[in-house]
């Protein structure tokens, strides 16, 4: 980063602070509010303690993933990436539409609709279910045919064959 961007920081901070000094709205969140800040906290820590944790041990399980892949063959590694990708294509899509849904459910509730939020959801879930178990049994019965579109070596895809069926389970 060096001296341009300590310099870049200090300027972006000492900005920010004149912006929140000009603005009458915004003096108010300079100051300490007081001990009355701390009240109802165990409740955010209730929720972000177990958020924090799952995200933490993702991210470690991901960084000895990738310390670990030092020690393994480029085989292994290429069908490594080849199975997190196609866990990940599964996965995206349907991490995707339950933020969707929850969004949908969520205005439904705001509104006093909650059938309409009840059907939001179960349509969600119905459709997340579709799609998962179709695209595992296509991955399960026809992982094989799959591979050999994008992949042309052989040792690859016999690994990504063997291992594949753990990592649908998995999902």
């Amino acid at each position: 980063m060096g001296y341009a961007g300590a310099c870049t920081n200090i300027f972006i901070f000492a900005g920010c602070l004149a912006y929140t000094h000009c603005i009458e709205e915004l003096k108010g969140s300079l100051s300490w509010p007081g001990l009355k800040s701390f009240e109802g906290l165990g409740t955010y820590f209730k929720l972000g303690i177990p958020c924090f944790l799952s995200t933490y041990l993702e991210w470690v399980a991901y960084e000895l993933m990738g310390i670990l892949c030092g020690y393994i063959g480029v085989n292994e590694q290429a069908s490594q990436f080849v199975i997190l990708n196609l866990v990940s294509f599964i996965y995206c899509f349907t991490h995707g539409l339950g933020v969707a849904i929850n969004c949908l459910v969520g205005q439904s509730i705001g509104d006093g609709k909650i059938e309409e939020g009840k059907q939001y959801l179960r349509a969600g879930m119905l459709f997340a279910v579709v799609y998962v178990l179709s695209l595992n049994m296509s991955f399960f019965f026809y992982l094989e045919e799959i591979l050999r579109m994008i992949i042309t070596n052989e040792k690859v895809i016999e690994l990504c064959v063997q291992v594949a069926p753990l990592a649908v389970l998995g999902q």
